[in-house]
């Protein structure tokens, strides 16, 4: 039976073109293309726009397509299971640590942020907070605005003030000013809003 590809990120959709259904066994191009996914999940990954897990399923992937198409020098079935279970404290640990690092690095530019007044003094723009889930703001997949300073932070449509809002940790129905007050607050934004 063909080996059936994980589910692919959104930013992974047409980064390489992989034939469905793969041979069965795979041909030597294929280990090649799964190869290539993996590479490219893993730069994606490096810029937090996939998660771990689906990083996981892809390389789980890969070594599929690799084992099937190596035949006899492949690792027996019990092998893969037998990895995931030794492997699962490790990524378990790993993953706490990045979220401890995320959340030093929020608490690290807010400090400087908060320096900073409204942005605008010395020339010196705020520096972009990391939303609670890791991703930054300005990039994909939430491609906002940069809030380089109190006015940019005043400019905001509803739209991308609700979703830095959100990715900020924020709930509910605030009204646009209380959302503005807990972005201000969230990027360390130290001026209040006028």
């Amino acid at each position: 039976m063909p080996i059936q590809p994980p589910p692919l990120p959104l930013v992974l959709q047409n980064t390489v073109n992989l034939p469905h259904p793969l041979h069965d066994p795979p041909i030597a191009t294929e280990v090649g293309i799964a190869s290539e996914l993996k590479a490219q999940a893993a730069i994606h990954r490096s810029h937090n726009r996939i998660t771990q897990d689906e990083l996981g399923q892809i390389a789980s992937f890969e070594y599929k397509v690799v084992a099937a198409h190596t035949s006899g020098d492949a690792a027996p079935p019990w092998f893969d299971r037998a990895m995931d279970n030794k492997l699962k404290p490790i990524n378990d640990r790993l993953t706490r640590i990045e979220n401890k690092l995320n959340r030093a690095l929020i608490f690290a530019v807010v400090s400087h942020n908060l320096r900073l007044g409204d942005g605008k003094f010395a020339n010196q723009p705020f520096e972009m907070v990391p939303f609670k889930n890791g991703t930054e703001p300005n990039k994909d997949p939430n491609n906002l605005p940069i809030l380089r300073d109190i006015d940019a932070l005043q400019a905001l449509d509803d739209a991308d003030l609700t979703a830095y809002y959100r990715g900020y940790g924020g709930r509910g129905n605030a009204s646009a000013p209380t959302r503005k007050d807990f972005v201000r607050n969230a990027i360390g934004c130290s001026i209040n809003l006028g």
